[in-house]
C-alpha cells in the first residue's frame, strides 16, 4: 500500500492541496447544486370555456409549481404577454373534452412569451401533457368512462410519481432533487481531472520508469492510484451530500434506504469519474491534450445522459443514445432510490456503472513498455 499511502501524503500534505482538493471542489459543487435548485415559478393563464375534469386535472397538476391565473379575455393575450402578466396561455374552448373523448386529438390554443427561454422546459411539460390526454382519448374511443380511468390512470402514472412524501409530510418534487444529482455529476466530472494530474506529473518526472525496476506490479500501482483518488473523491462526495439540505433545502428522502441509495449511486458514478480521468492522464501526451479529451467526453455525456436538461425535450434517437451513457445510469439510480426503490431494484443501474468503472481501469493497467 506504498503508492496509496505516498499519494494521500502528496495530495494532502501540504495547506495549498486541501485547498484546490477538497475545499474549492467542496464549495464549487454546493454552489453549482444550490444554483440549480433554485426553481422557477411559472405564471400560467387559464382560459377554460370546457370546465370539464380534464381541465381541472391541468390546473391542478400545473398548479404544483406554477402559479395559475383564470384569464377572461383570450383576445388580449398579446398584449398580457407583453406586460409580463403571464408566462404562457393556456386556452381551452367550449366542446374541447368531448373532441379529446372522441378521439379527434383537437390542437389546444398555447401562447408562450418569445423574450426568454425560461419558458423552454414548461412549454416541453404543457406539450407533453397534452398530447397524452389525446393519446388517452383516442385509446378511449368515444368511451367517456372509459377515458376518465385512463385519465386517472395517465395523471397517476406520469405526474403523481414525481411527488414523493418524506417524514415531515411535505411534497417535494422528485424530479427536482434528481436535477439537482445531474449537476452534482457534472461537478464531479470536472473535479475529478485535478486529481488525476498526478498521474500525469509522474510521467514526466519519469516516476513509473523507476517503479518498474522494483517488485511492485504495474496492476497494483495503478491501482493503488484509483485508489488515493477514490478516497479524496469520496471525502467530497460525502461533505457535498451532508451539507446540501442545509445550503439548499433540498434532500434526498427521509429513511436510511433513500438517502443511502443514493449516496451508492453518487459513490459508483464517482468511481467511473475516477477511472475516465485516470486513463485519459495516462496516455495524453499533456495536459492541455487531457483537458480537452476530457471535455469532449463529459460535455456530449452530460447533455445526452440527461444531466443539464430533461431528456423529454430531446429527440427520441438521442434519449436512445442516452440509455447507454453512465451519467444515464446515476440520475436513474438516484431517482430510483429517492422513490425508496428496493436494492434488488437499484442493482442495475449501479451494476452498470460499476462494470463500466472496471473497464476502464482494466484499461489503464494494461502493460506498456515505457509509461512516458
Amino acid at each position: 500500500m506504498t503508492i496509496l499511502k505516498n499519494n494521500l501524503r502528496r495530495m494532502l500534505g501540504k495547506k495549498s492541496s486541501w485547498v484546490y482538493l477538497l475545499l474549492i471542489p467542496i464549495a464549487l459543487n454546493i454552489g453549482i447544486v444550490a444554483i440549480s435548485s433554485q426553481q422557477a415559478t411559472w405564471v400560467i393563464g387559464v382560459h377554460d370555456e370546457d370546465g370539464t375534469a380534464l381541465t381541472a386535472a391541468f390546473t391542478d397538476t400545473f398548479g404544483r409549481d406554477s402559479d395559475i391565473v383564470p384569464v377572461a379575455d383570450p383576445g388580449t393575450w398579446q398584449d398580457d404577454l407583453l406586460a409580463a402578466d403571464y408566462d404562457m396561455l393556456v386556452v381551452f374552448p367550449a366542446g374541447h373534452t368531448a373532441a379529446v373523448i372522441a378521439g379527434d386529438a383537437p390542437a389546444t390554443e398555447v401562447h408562450v412569451r418569445g423574450d426568454n427561454n425560461r419558458t423552454d422546459s414548461l412549454q416541453a411539460r404543457v406539450g407533453a401533457f397534452l398530447n397524452g390526454v389525446n393519446a388517452v382519448g383516442t385509446a378511449a374511443d368515444g368511451d367517456a368512462a372509459r377515458f376518465d380511468t385512463g385519465l386517472r390512470e395517465y395523471l397517476t402514472q406520469k405526474y403523481d410519481a414525481e411527488y414523493t412524501n418524506f417524514a415531515d409530510g411535505s411534497a417535494e418534487d422528485v424530479s427536482r432533487a434528481v436535477s439537482t444529482l445531474g449537476y452534482l455529476a457534472f461537478g464531479l466530472m470536472m473535479m475529478m481531472g485535478s486529481a488525476a494530474g498526478l498521474l500525469l506529473e509522474d510521467r514526466k518526472r519519469g516516476v513509473f520508469d523507476r517503479v518498474r525496476t522494483t517488485p511492485l506490479r504495474q496492476s497494483s500501482y495503478f491501482l493503488q492510484y484509483f485508489a488515493s483518488m477514490g478516497v479524496i473523491a469520496a471525502v467530497q462526495l460525502v461533505a457535498v451530500l451532508a451539507i446540501i439540505p442545509f445550503a439548499t433545502g433540498i434532500t434526498y428522502g427521509s429513511t436510511p434506504g433513500q438517502v443511502g441509495g443514493v449516496i451508492a449511486a453518487t459513490l459508483c458514478f464517482a468511481a467511473f469519474c475516477v477511472a475516465k480521468s485516470m486513463l485519459v492522464y495516462r496516455f495524453a501526451p499533456s495536459t492541455i491534450v487531457a483537458a480537452t479529451v476530457n471535455s469532449l467526453i463529459d460535455l456530449p455525456m452530460l447533455m445526452i445522459g440527461g444531466a443539464l436538461w430533461p431528456r423529454d425535450i430531446m429527440p427520441d434517437a438521442l434519449q436512445r443514445v442516452g440509455d447507454y451513457l453512465p451519467t444515464h445510469w446515476y440520475l436513474n439510480a438516484g431517482e430510483l432510490a429517492v422513490n425508496g426503490a428496493s436494492v434488488q431494484t437499484l442493482a442495475t443501474p449501479l451494476a452498470l456503472l460499476l462494470g463500466a468503472s472496471a473497464v476502464l481501469v482494466l484499461g489503464f493497467t494494461i502493460r506498456a513498455r515505457r509509461f512516458r
